[in-house]
């Protein structure tokens, strides 16, 4: 997994969307300050998205579980 992650990291940093500073081993990451409020607003569309996808897949989990017990 760790080199996925930091080849994903590597290239978010070359679309220029995060600034990252090194401390001893370990590489420090954080959004670039200047980001176009438009790509602000997907950020956050996209965190809001993952949350409620995580809330649909509790919810059809505790479906397949009370189908099962009617069966």
């Amino acid at each position: 997994p760790q080199p996925k992650v930091s080849r994903y990291l590597s290239q978010i940093r070359a679309a220029g969307l995060v600034t990252c500073r090194k401390e001893r081993t370990w590489m420090h990451y954080r959004l670039q300050p200047n980001l176009p409020p438009w790509i602000i607003r997907l950020l956050d569309d996209l965190q809001h998205e993952q949350q409620g996808a995580a809330q649909l897949q509790g919810d059809l989990a505790r479906i397949e579980a009370a189908r099962a017990c009617a069966e």
